[in-house]
C-alpha cells in the first residue's frame, strides 16, 4: 500500500507558461498492520535484529536526523546512521526545463517510484513515470525528461513502497527474507507471506536476512561474512496447547503431544484440517438413529454432540459454530427448525461444508436453505401487489445487510467507523435499500414443488425460487449496486450477495465477529484490518475465502504472541458449551451403546446456548457487549459475559460438578447411556499431585495457571477425607473454573 506522508518544500520553475513542482512522499502505515512484531514494541523484529537495535523506543530518534526510529523501522533504514533515510537531497532542471535531475537518499532492497500529476489534491491522479529497484544505500541521482508540450503545468513527487501486495510484510522485510512484494504468496504456501513468516519463527525455525552480515576477520586480509539470522523461538507444549484450545472444541493430552512431537507446523495443521473430509452432521444423526435415536427435535442435538466431540476436523466444526453465531437460525422463531431435525440439520450442513469456502457461496446457500427461509420471512414471498396490498417481507433483506454482510455504519479496515464531512458516522444502508432488497428475496417456496403454491414437506431440499412470483422490476442495491428489469431471478439472487461480499465494509466486519469467536473480545484495529486483507484477497485474487481468514486469524502474531496475550484487554471468555465439549474429549466420554444420549432442552436455561435454539436473530449475546464496570477505560466488549447472568454463574459450575462427578447424560435407570469420562491414567496420578495439576495445567490451561491457583488445587486435594476418585473430581472442577481456564487467553 502507498499512501502519501510528507512533502519537503518545492521549487518552482516557470518557463513558457510551463511550471512545475516538485515534492516527496512515503507510505505510512502504522507498525503494527506491516511489520513483524512479536513483542509489540512498535518496531520491525528483522529490523531490530539487522541493525542490533534492541533497546531504541519507537518514538525515539537515535541518530538525530528527525526520522523517528519507528518511521526507519518502516522504510527499512539504518536508526544508528543519519545518513540512511528516505528523503529528497535536491533537484533541478536542466536542458531549457525539458529535463528533471533528482538527488535522494535510498535504502537497499525496496522500490521507489517517481510520480506526476496536473493538479495537487484528493482528487490528483498520479501516474507513474519512472520505477526504481534500489540495490543500494546512499544518495541515488535520476534523470527524468520533461515533456513540456503535453502539459503546462505538472507535479511530480518520490514515493517508497512500503507493502505493494498488502500481506502484512513491508517490502524491505519481504527483500531481506528472499520474498517477493509484488506476490503475497511468494513463499509457495498457501499461507500469506507474512504468516508463513509468523509461522515459521514460532515453529522454531530460522529466517536468515539476506543483506545482513557480520565480519569475522581472520588476519589482515581474510574477512568471512556470516548472515545474521533472526531467531525461531523453540515451540513449547503449552504453546500448542494453547494454539488447539483456540482452535478446536478442547485439546486432549495425546492430541497436544502427538501435534507437538510431530513437529508440524500451525499453518499445515490448518491446512490439514482444511482437507479432511467434513464430520457432517447428517452423518452424526443417522450414527445416533442407528443406536436407538428418534426422528424428533433432539435427534439433531444428539448429531451435533458427536461432530462436535469426536469429528477429527475440529477446526471445520469450531468454524462452523462459530458461522452458527453469526448467520443465525432458531428454533424458537421457526418450527421448522425446532421441530425437524432434518431442516435443521440440512442448514448447519451448509455451514460445515461452506466452513472455508467463499463467504458469497455460503450467504447464496443459506438464502435458499428452507429453514432460514422459514425463520426471516422469505419463504413464500411475494412480489409486491398494492391492489392485494401484498409486500415483500423485509426481514431477511435486512438481517442479510445488517448482520450477515456489512453491519450498519461503513467501515474503515481496521473495522473503525467512516465519517462524513462533519464527523458523523456513515450507514451502509437505508430503508430504501431494505425495501429494494426485499424485492430480490420473493418467488421462493418449498423445494421440490411444481408452483410457488405447492408444498411439499421436504425440509432437507433447498428452495426453488419461481420466476411468477418474483419481483420483476429493476432493483437498485447498496454501494451503487443495480439490477435491471426482468433479470433472471437466480441472478437476481446471486448479484444482490456478490455485492454485499464485495462492500468494503464486509471484510473487517465479518472478520472481527470471527476473530472474537477464536480468539480475543477486543482485537486490536491492526488485526482486524490484517483479516480484513485476508478477507479481500486470498493472495490468488479471491474475495471472500474463509480458509484464507481462518489462516490469517490463527497465524497472527496477536493470536500466537505470548507477551501480547498478557494484555489486560486481551483474550474471551470461553462459551459454556465449547468448555462441556472440551470436558467430554479430554477424558473420552463414552457409553455402552455409543449414542450421546445427552438431553439438552435445559441448556438455554443452564448455559445460555443451544446450538439453533438462539432467543433471537442477534445470537445468545452481543459482539458488542459491554460489562457495566466504571473502572474499565474506554470500549471493551465481552461479549460471551451477557449469558452468565447472576443464576447461571451458579447453574452451569453445578451442572459442571455433575457430570464431571457422573459423567453425561447419568441416569440410574440407564447406565448404558450415561457417556461416563476415562479417568485412568489421572486416577493413577492421584497420588502424584503435582503431575497431575501439571497434567490437566497442560490440557486445559496450557501451562497457565497461577502458583496461588496450583496452591489452592494442592490444598484440596490434600484432605485426607477424600477418595481418589473425590480428589480427582475436585483438582478437575477447580481447574475449569479457574479464571485461567474461563477466560481464554
Amino acid at each position: 500500500m502507498i499512501k502519501n506522508l510528507m512533502c519537503k518544500p518545492s521549487k518552482k520553475s516557470k518557463v513558457l507558461g510551463f511550471s512545475c513542482f516538485v515534492c516527496v512522499a512515503t507510505s505510512l502505515i502504522q507498525t503494527s498492520f506491516g511489520q513483524l512484531d512479536f513483542n509489540d514494541d512498535g518496531l520491525s523484529d528483522l529490523w531490530t535484529e539487522v541493525y542490533k537495535a534492541h533497546n531504541l523506543s519507537a518514538d525515539s530518534d537515535a541518530d538525530g536526523d528527525g526520522y523517528s526510529n519507528q518511521f526507519e523501522s518502516e522504510i527499512g533504514s539504518d536508526p544508528f546512521d543519519p545518513d540512511s533515510y528516505f528523503g529528497l537531497n535536491s533537484y533541478r532542471f536542466e536542458s531549457d526545463n525539458t529535463l528533471l535531475i533528482l538527488d535522494f537518499q535510498v535504502v537497499k532492497g525496496v522500490r521507489y517510484l517517481i510520480e506526476s500529476a496536473r493538479k495537487l489534491g484528493p482528487q490528483a491522479i498520479w501516474r507513474t513515470e519512472t520505477v526504481i529497484n534500489s540495490n543500494g544505500n546512499g544518495p541515488l541521482v535520476i534523470e527524468h525528461f520533461i515533456d513540456r508540450d503535453a502539459d503546462s503545468t505538472r507535479f511530480f513527487r518520490v514515493r517508497q513502497v512500503i507493502d505493494e501486495d498488502r500481506d502484512g510484510l513491508t517490502s524491505w522485510e519481504e527483500w531481506q527474507l528472499g520474498l517477493d512484494d509484488q506476490d503475497p504468496l511468494s513463499n509457495g504456501g498457501e499461507s500469506s507471506d507474512f504468516h508463513w513468516a509468523v509461522d515459521r519463527h514460532l515453529t522454531g525455525l530460522d529466517l536468515e536476512l539476506r543483506d545482513s552480515v557480520v565480519p569475522i576477520v581472520f588476519g589482515l586480509n581474510l574477512e568471512v561474512r556470516k548472515p545474521v539470522v533472526f531467531k525461531g523461538i523453540a515451540r513449547t507444549p503449552e504453546e500448542v496447547s494453547r494454539f488447539l484450545n483456540q482452535a478446536t472444541f478442547g485439546p486432549t493430552f495425546d492430541l497436544i503431544q502427538g501435534f507437538d512431537n510431530s513437529g508440524e507446523s500451525f499453518a499445515s495443521w490448518i491446512d490439514s484440517q482444511i482437507a479432511i473430509p467434513p464430520t457432517l452432521i447428517t452423518d452424526s444423526m443417522e450414527r445416533e438413529v442407528l443406536g436407538g435415536a428418534k426422528r424428533n427435535h433432539q435427534l439433531f442435538h444428539r448429531g451435533w454432540w458427536r461432530a462436535a466431540a469426536e469429528g477429527a476436523d475440529q477446526l471445520r466444526q469450531r468454524m462452523a459454530f462459530a458461522l452458527s453465531q453469526i448467520l443465525v437460525v432458531s428454533g424458537q422463531g421457526s418450527d421448522v427448525v425446532r421441530g425437524s431435525p432434518e431442516a435443521a440439520g440440512a442448514y448447519y450442513e451448509i455451514l460445515q461444508n461452506q466452513a472455508f469456502g467463499n463467504y458469497a457461496d455460503l450467504l447464496e446457500a443459506i438464502t435458499y436453505n428452507l429453514g432460514m427461509g422459514s425463520y426471516l420471512g422469505h419463504l413464500r414471498n411475494q412480489s409486491e401487489n398494492p391492489e392485494l396490498r401484498i409486500f415483500p417481507d423485509e426481514n431477511y433483506a435486512r438481517e442479510l445487510m445488517q448482520l450477515f454482510s456489512i453491519g450498519l455504519w461503513e467501515l474503515n479496515e481496521d473495522g473503525s467507523r467512516r465519517l462524513d464531512y462533519i464527523g458523523n458516522p456513515i450507514p451502509t444502508y437505508t430503508n430504501f435499500h431494505i425495501t429494494e432488497l426485499a424485492k430480490v428475496m420473493t418467488g421462493f417456496n418449498w423445494g421440490g414443488t411444481n408452483s410457488f403454491y405447492e408444498y411439499k414437506n421436504r425440509p432437507d431440499l433447498p428452495m426453488t425460487i419461481w420466476e411468477t412470483h418474483h419481483e420483476r422490476g429493476e432493483k437498485f442495491l447498496v454501494n451503487g449496486g443495480y439490477l435491471p428489469a426482468n433479470m433472471n431471478p437466480a441472478d437476481d439472487v446471486r448479484i444482490t450477495i456478490e455485492n454485499l461480499v464485495n462492500h468494503p465494509s464486509a471484510g473487517p466486519f465479518i472478520g472481527r465477529l470471527l476473530i472474537q469467536k477464536f480468539v480475543t473480545s477486543n482485537p486490536s484495529p491492526a488485526y482486524i484490518r490484517r483479516v480484513a486483507r485476508a478477507f479481500s484477497d486470498n493472495g490468488k485474487g479471491v474475495r471472500g475465502d474463509l480458509g484464507a481468514v481462518i489462516r490469517s486469524i490463527l497465524l497472527d502474531p496477536e493470536a500466537r504472541s505470548g507477551s501480547i496475550s498478557l494484555g489486560e484487554r486481551y483474550g474471551k471468555m470461553r462459551e459454556p458449551y465449547i468448555t462441556y465439549a472440551h470436558l467430554s474429549r479430554a477424558f473420552s466420554s463414552k457409553n455402552e451403546d455409543d449414542v450421546f444420549y445427552i438431553l439438552t432442552d435445559g441448556h438455554l436455561d443452564y448455559f445460555g446456548q443451544r446450538p439453533l435454539m438462539s432467543p433471537t436473530v442477534f445470537n445468545f449475546y452481543s459482539p458488542n457487549y459491554q460489562p457495566a464496570d466504571e473502572s474499565i477505560g474506554g470500549e471493551f466488549f465481552a461479549p460471551e459475559f451477557e449469558i452468565l447472568t447472576p443464576l447461571r454463574s451458579v447453574l452451569w459450575p453445578n451442572l459442571l460438578r455433575k457430570n464431571i462427578e457422573l459423567g453425561f447424560a447419568f441416569s440410574p435407570n440407564y447406565p448404558h447411556l450415561t457417556r461416563a469420562h476415562d479417568f485412568t491414567i489421572e486416577l493413577a496420578l492421584v497420588n502424584d499431585p503435582e503431575s497431575l495439576v501439571n497434567r490437566l495445567d497442560l490440557v486445559f490451561t496450557y501451562g497457565t495457571l497461577k502458583q496461588e491457583t496450583r496452591q489452592i488445587i494442592l490444598n484440596m486435594m490434600n484432605d485426607p477425607g477424600l477418595s481418589d476418585e473425590k480428589k480427582l473430581w475436585t483438582a478437575i472442577y477447580a481447574v475449569m473454573t479457574s479464571p485461567e481456564y474461563v477466560i481464554l487467553r
